[in-house]
Order: C-alpha cells, then structure tokens, then sequence
C-alpha cells in the first residue's frame, strides 16, 4: 500500500511540475491569461505588458521579508512588476492629449483620483476584460459638474445639461483623448447616440473618425510571432 501511495505521490509531482513548467513558458502565456484581451491587444505577447521583476526569486523573497522587517526597504513582486502607465505610454503616447494622465496628478484632482483614479490608464482601460473602455458612460461628472461656459454654441447649453445630469451625453459630442481628426459638434441633433457609444466602449469601431492625429506604436518585439 505504501508503494502505490508513493508511486501515486510521485506521479502527481512530476505531472504538477510538468503542468507548471508548460504553463510558465512564454510561448504559453495565453493559457493562463485572466481574461479576453482589449481588442486591438490580440496579437500582443504577455511580455508587452508584464515585465519580469529584477534579481533572482530568492532576492525578491529576502527583500520583500526585509520590508516587513522594517518599511523603509523596498519591496518586489514575486514575479512580474506591476503593469504602470509606462507600458502603454510604449504604444499610445501622445503629445496633444486632452486628459492627459500626469495632468489628474494635480492636487485639485485629489478627490477624483479616490473615485475612479484617472490619472492610471488602467482604471479606464482595463486589460483582460475583452472590452476596450471599462468604465460608465458618465465619467465627466467627476470633474465638470461646475461647468460654465462662455458664448456657449449649443442649443442646450451645457450647464443645462449639467443641471439635468445628462454625464452619458457628453462623449457623443466629445473625444476624450481628443486624437480621432474631428469637428466637434455644436448642435445636440448632430451628436453620437449613447448606444453607438456603448458599443465602441466594448468592441466596435470608433464612431469618432478613423482618422487619427496619433496612430498606434507598432513595436515588434512584443507582437506574437
């Protein structure tokens, strides 16, 4: 009986081993992924995002035992660095944006960053949800609800709009990263409806322009072969 549980016990941890070694392998990546890519990404390599943290894994457990020790050492993820703005700034940099991240860094946008964190992409833009916007429609109240314009050019003002919390209404008239080649709108009758927002939010074509100021950085390295 012994010998069988060993033979068993065994035969497990070679399988278990196997499995890990198969599933660790970067050609593999896409097995264990978390979720369905943002679209536009299905052809990215696991690498493009996911940078494998410094020093050997010894290092990083010694460091991060170190840290609870005393706070003042540094810390390390145990295996791959936490993906930051750095990565997609690799692909989507823009020098014109018109929510740039760094800018919600500003102490006025103090209270947003609690709410919904602009000032990272990924509170936006979240990968492995097979979705390319994973936020709601009404995300400009967090920053506009004062809003007070001058000469407005609407029909419907925009503090009116404001006053009748209309937020899911804003993005039919504007982008907002500003980099599709577009006049904005001035009548409420020419803007995009909330349901073809919608489904650009999820996977559809941007109903914007397909003409861009910025196209997207191709870099080859992090594209699957």
């Amino acid at each position: 009986m012994q010998t069988r549980q060993k033979r068993a016990f065994i035969s497990a941890l070679v399988l278990s081993v196997t499995s890990m070694i198969v599933l660790m392998h970067p050609a593999n990546s896409s097995l264990h992924q978390l979720g369905q890519m943002v679209p536009g990404h299905d052809n990215l390599r696991c690498i493009a995002c996911h940078q494998q943290e410094i020093g050997t894994l010894r290092q990083r457990l010694r460091a991060n035992v170190m840290n609870l020790i005393d706070s003042h050492n540094p810390s390390f993820a145990i295996m791959n660095k936490p993906v930051t703005n750095k990565e997609c700034m690799q692909c989507h940099q823009r020098d014109d944006d018109r929510h740039p991240t760094y800018r919600f860094n500003e102490p006025k946008y103090s209270k947003v960053r609690t709410i919904i964190a602009p000032q990272l992409c990924n509170s936006c833009h979240q990968e492995h949800r097979g979705k390319k916007v994973s936020i709601q429609q009404d995300i400009c109240q967090h920053c506009h609800d004062e809003l007070r314009i001058r000469k407005d050019p609407l029909e419907i003002s925009h503090q009116t709009l404001v006053k009748q919390e209309q937020w899911d209404s804003c993005l039919g008239c504007h982008d907002f990263h500003g980099n599709h080649i577009r006049e904005t709108p001035i009548k409420s009758a020419e803007a995009i409806s909330k349901h073809t927002i919608k489904k650009y939010f999820s996977d559809a074509d941007s109903p914007y322009s397909d003409k861009k100021h910025y196209k997207t950085k191709r870099i080859e390295r992090y594209e699957k072969p």
